[in-house]
Parts: structure tokens; sequence; C-alpha cells
């Protein structure tokens, strides 16, 4: 459905260059949630403005549904881009409007009859939630109503595409949930297509289907959340998924001098990761009881990614070293990644 091919964004800044995304390319297929995170001044939110042509690449074509934005006149591209909506941070609604005349702004234009104008704000409101807030205004509604809001506005031209760019990071957690489940259930009902950009790996593995990080206007690693959240190659996406979960905690704890978990030269420290049937798996008792030898779990974590479980283990094996050994082959041949963190004999 979009297509990006060797898109790159510079700015001038006085003298010099600001080059914000340095050819990106990368497919968003109809019908997904794709996620794009990265730090701030990744140029993540750049990449997502050049989408819909709101910054126009310096260099690069944007395909939508087979067709190269950057070609279209002014005319035809406003034409296309009723079909893209997008929704942001800071919610960007009128203050003097009501919430109605809000979500009515995008169709002044149309060549809906008043009676189906009005049908229509109504369904949306209905869709999102609100209908009982249609005579408020914006500083009537908490953070999580403005996002509410924000969204039915944007579905008013019926789009295909919703980006959000950073649209949950003004709200606390629970109102992100609550606003991430709406998203999914408009992906589901409208097949809407939903490109999301954010800094929090949290929102990635609430909703994404599939997810690229970026890092200094490139995106450096792409694939299915399984994948990325299984397997990351890079460090950047590592200190995400650190943020996610309390992997990096536990590290921390483990390069204290203070052994607080008592952890004996002649052990063997493991990290075990595993996806999908082998979760399910008495893998670690297996082990133990067939080998002899002692497994002791010092931190755990199990995420549920679109219906796949993923997770990790922290494991302190102790006894013979043939035994271990053994052990390790045995989860290794059962479909289990296992590192050693340390190992001291």
């Amino acid at each position: 459905m979009i297509e990006l091919f060797n898109v790159s964004k510079t700015f001038e800044d006085g003298s010099s260059e600001v080059h914000a995304v340095k050819s990106v390319s990368l497919k968003v297929n109809k019908g997904e949630i794709y996620g794009i995170i990265g730090y701030s001044g990744a140029g993540k939110s750049t990449l997502v403005r050049c989408i819909n042509l709101l910054e126009r690449p310096t260099n690069g074509s944007i395909f939508f549904n087979g067709e190269d934005l950057t070609k279209l006149q002014e005319k035809e591209l406003r034409l296309r881009r009723k079909k893209i909506g997008m929704i942001f941070q800071h919610f960007n609604l009128f203050s003097s409007r009501t919430v109605y005349q809000n979500i009515a702004y995008p169709l002044k234009d149309s060549n809906l009859s008043k009676e189906d104008k009005e049908n229509k704000i109504l369904e949306l409101l209905e869709l999102v939630g609100l209908s009982d807030k249609k005579n408020a205004y914006p500083s009537q509604l908490s953070g999580g109503q403005k996002q509410r809001v924000a969204i039915a506005r944007a579905l008013a031209s019926d789009p295909e595409v919703l980006l959000c760019d950073e649209a949950t990071s003004a709200l606390d957690p629970k109102t992100t949930k609550s606003i991430l489940k709406l998203l999914k259930e408009l992906n589901e009902k409208l097949n809407l297509t939903i490109i999301l950009i954010t800094h929090e790996m949290e929102v990635i593995k609430e909703i994404c289907n599939r997810v690229s990080i970026m890092e200094e206007g490139r995106i450096i690693e792409e694939g299915d959340i399984v994948k990325i959240f299984s397997n990351p190659e890079k460090e950047t996406t590592k200190g995400f998924l650190d943020t996610a979960t309390n992997r990096g905690k536990i590290q921390e704890i483990l390069e204290l001098e203070e052994n607080i978990f008592n952890i004996q030269e002649c052990d063997i420290l493991t990290r075990v990761q595993y996806v999908g049937p082998a979760a399910k798996e008495a893998i670690l008792s297996q082990a133990s009881r067939k080998y002899g030898i002692n497994a002791s779990v010092l931190y755990g974590n199990i995420e549920i990614l679109g219906h796949t479980p993923v997770g990790e283990l922290i494991v302190l094996f102790s006894g013979k070293l043939e035994s271990i050994e053994k052990g390790i082959k045995y989860f290794r041949e059962n479909g289990l990644k296992v590192e050693i963190i340390k190992k001291e004999r």
C-alpha cells in the first residue's frame, strides 16, 4: 500500500545542512499496523511527515496505492491526502469549537448533505466512544478524550491510512492503553492501515505487526515484532527492549560487586530465550531431572506478541560441568536459544 524508495530529507540550517532522513526504503502492507521507533532526533517524525508530503522529501519516491505522490501537482496531492489521515501528540484541536465542530471541519468542502454530515459525525463519535461529548469544548476534555476527538476527525474523510505521530506520548499509561486498544479496533473494523511513530517500545509491542528502528535518520533494523523481540541485532534495538522489560535492571544487579544471588565460581549463568511452542514445554524441569543438575531462574519475562509467546529467562546452572553442558545442549535441541553470560570453570 505504501512504499518508500531511498527517501531523504535535508534541512538548511544557516550555512549548514541537517540530514534528518537518509535513504530510507520501507514497505507497509494494507491492513497492518506498522511501527517506527527511535530516540529523539532519530528522524522518525520527519519521515512520517514525508509519507503524506507535509514535508516534501529532498530525494526519493513515495508510492501510495501504486502512485508516486512526489510526482503529483498540488491539487491532485490534496485529494490523495484525504485518504491519509494523521493524528499528533498534542491533538491539534480547535479550542473555540465543540467536539462536533472539530470533527465536522474536514467535511466542510465535501458533497455530503447537511443530514449526511450530521449522521457521519454522530457515527464517528460513537465509534470513538464520545457520543455524550459532542457539545463539549476541548478544554472540558481529558487528554485521552482529546485524542479520541482527533482520531474521529482524522477518520471523517474515510482514510485508508492513519499516521500517528507520537499519538500517545502526552498520555498516562492507562489512557495510552485505551487509545492503543481503540486503534487496534479501528484497524480490524475498518481494515485501516496504521503507521505509528513512537519512542516507546511498550507501544510497539502492544499493537504493531512489524517495526522499523531508526537511528540518525536511517532504518537500522526492520522485521516482524516477534523476530525483533526474540532476536534483536542492533544495540539500539536491544536498548529499546530493555526499556520494555526488567532485562536491563537484572543485568545491572548481576554486575554489582555484592553477589545477592550467591553465584558460585563453579556455576554457569545463562540467558535463555524461547518463542512459540517452546514456551509450553517444561524443558527446564525435564533437563534438571534428566541430567541431575540444578537450574535456578533468577529472572523471567514473557510477552504475548500477536498470538505468539516470546520469553526470556536468566538461568543459573549448578552441578557437574559435563551434565550442565548436556542440559544446555538439550535446551538448544528443543528450540531454545541459550547464551552463556558467565562461565568461570
